[in-house]
């Protein structure tokens, strides 16, 4: 590291920017060395197949989609080790890397052979943890440990085929290493190791948007540093190590102060979402852009406009995506249920709710995206002045503390809320019980109302959320729109506790999983060998003689 760095004005490039930049230059120096490698090559005759499915399958189960390959390589390698009793490492790694072309997830002709070993190694390290903790004493969930390992298991393999993890590490240790240098939290109750480690997953969650799985593989290569490196001789010694990393891991991550650690962060994530745009670009002149304050300026402002006009293209995806969760998953079985139960239990088929429970969930999505706005030119003067205070360090800098208790505590006026809260819930589901027993709703498909209408409030604040991400200041509130939610909240936690357990008890995926997806990429997998025996008998006939 370069301690003579080049003065800027009175300020001086901070150590973060510095250590990130070398790290992008790294990155990219190793990708640049010239040599041409052996690549996996398939068939894809009947690939297009597989990528259909695959949407089809995405779309029944709702997730971001920076995690949609993590999470189907983690689906995959669940399939692959619960029908192959042989287990072989090097075909497991082979038919997963297949599949994931065959899917679209990975590109034809872009993996190296050597990633292949790479993998196989992975795979072959999980089999022998999954079978020697199979064998130790019953004093933990040996089925919830295994499925906690397979989702590390998935991003350990993604981040070996996923080049850009390392862009994405250097970037969180950076903003990590800058958020405690910066802040300075007053709060009691943990210690300072504790208090680094909520700090560590907030900044996770915020820049990388980590789900669970990924933040559980982050802290065991911090609680367990030989995780990647493990040799055999490990694995009978170190399950005992294992376990208590597993229950440290889901201790820290269930932390009460998780939540609003992560709003704390979340509030100075948009800077670095833009300053990963500035220097990702072209790390090699970064510095040069870097040392020009007035030239870093007009290059963050370039590049929140283009953000800024990507928003409602995110946004109309986002609704698109939700509003085919909820009628393949939602409202066909709703018409499934809704149906027969009028025409059995009541004698009669009302169409009125049947139309609103389809009709309505669809058209307020809609409303939600008309709503939403892109961030405004104060907004982008904030993230000017976030970055600057990364970029460039004053030796007069001072810490600035915050806190995470909250002002009201747990006493008289807060036991007032809650009450207040619970007439709010009781009003609201109350009202519009009402309304829709007065429209011709029976039990059944007011209950399926509230079913849709909770889901699609949830995905409509998460779409609001994830367009909102570029925002410093937080979303303006008016008072009509303060009301609106204070109704819709009750309605929001109806939602997420039903998101929750679907994602549990969707038997239709399960059914998918195993009961079409395994004989389906098995058929793909058969005719893909089939037409490379075909292919190598035909240039066996049409071979030139000497």
């Amino acid at each position: 590291m370069n301690e003579n760095s080049e003065k800027i004005d009175e300020f001086t490039l901070s150590r973060e920017i510095l250590n990130l930049i070398d790290s992008y230059k790294e990155a990219g120096g190793g990708k640049k060395n010239g040599s041409i490698e052996s690549t996996i090559k398939v068939s894809q005759v009947l690939g297009p197949l597989a990528f259909f499915y695959e949407r089809v399958r995405n779309a029944l189960e709702y997730k971001g989609e920076h995690l949609i390959k993590r999470n189907a390589i983690e689906r995959m390698l669940r399939r692959q080790i619960w029908e192959r009793r042989s287990h072989d490492p090097k075909i497991l790694a082979d038919t997963l890397i297949k599949e994931l072309i065959w899917a679209r997830y990975v590109k034809n002709d872009s993996v190296p052979k050597r990633k292949l070993t790479l993998i196989s190694k992975i795979i072959a390290k999980y089999l022998k943890i999954f079978a020697a903790l199979s064998r130790t004493a019953d004093n933990y969930n040996y089925t919830d440990l295994k499925d906690w390992l397979l989702g590390i298991f998935s991003c350990e393999i993604e981040e070996v085929l996923d080049s850009s993890y390392f862009y994405k590490e250097a970037l969180n240790y950076a903003v990590f290493s800058w958020f405690k240098k910066n802040y300075e939290w007053l709060d009691g109750g943990l210690s300072q190791k504790e208090k680094e480690t909520q700090i560590f997953i907030a900044v996770h969650r915020s820049l990388s948007k980590s789900d669970k799985a990924g933040i559980r593989y982050r802290l065991l290569k911090v609680y367990y540093p030989s995780w990647i490196e493990m040799k055999d001789e490990e694995f009978p010694v170190n399950l005992e190590k294992l376990i208590n990393s597993y229950r440290e891991i889901e201790k820290e991550i269930t932390s009460p102060y998780q939540s609003k650690m992560y709003r704390f962060v979340q509030r100075q994530s948009a800077a670095f979402l833009v300053l990963r745009e500035v220097i990702g670009d072209n790390p090699e002149l970064a510095m040069d852009v870097i040392n020009k304050p007035q030239k870093l300026e007009a290059k963050i402002k370039e590049v929140c406009s283009n953000k800024y006009s990507q928003i409602r293209r995110r946004v109309n995806r986002g609704i698109l995506r939700s509003i085919i969760y909820i009628f393949l998953t939602k409202v066909l079985l709703a018409i499934l249920i809704e149906a027969p139960y009028e025409i059995f239990f009541k004698d009669r088929f009302n169409v009125v709710p049947i139309l609103i429970n389809v009709m309505f969930p669809p058209f307020l999505m809609f409303l939600v995206g008309l709503s939403i706005r892109k961030p405004d030119e104060d907004n982008t003067q904030r993230i000017i002045t976030i970055i600057n205070s990364f970029v460039y360090s004053g030796s007069d800098s001072i810490k600035q503390e915050f806190s995470l208790v909250s002002n009201t505590g747990g006493g008289l006026i807060y036991r007032i809320f809650f009450v207040i809260y619970s007439l709010l819930f009781l009003l609201t589901f109350g009202g519009i019980s009402l309304i829709l027993f007065d429209l011709g709703f029976n039990i059944m498909s007011a209950g399926i109302f509230f079913v849709f209408i909770s889901l699609v409030l949830l995905f409509a604040y998460r779409i609001r959320y994830t367009a909102g991400e570029l925002s410093v200041r937080g979303e303006k509130e008016s008072f009509m729109s303060h009301m609106i939610t204070n109704l819709a909240l009750p309605l929001l936690n109806l939602g997420s506790w039903l998101s929750q357990g679907l994602q549990k008890f969707n038997f239709l995926l399960l059914f998918m999983d195993f009961l079409i997806e395994a004989p389906l990429k098995n058929i793909i997998r058969v005719f893909e060998e089939w037409t490379s025996f075909i292919k190598e008998k035909r240039e066996e006939v049409v071979e030139v003689p000497n």
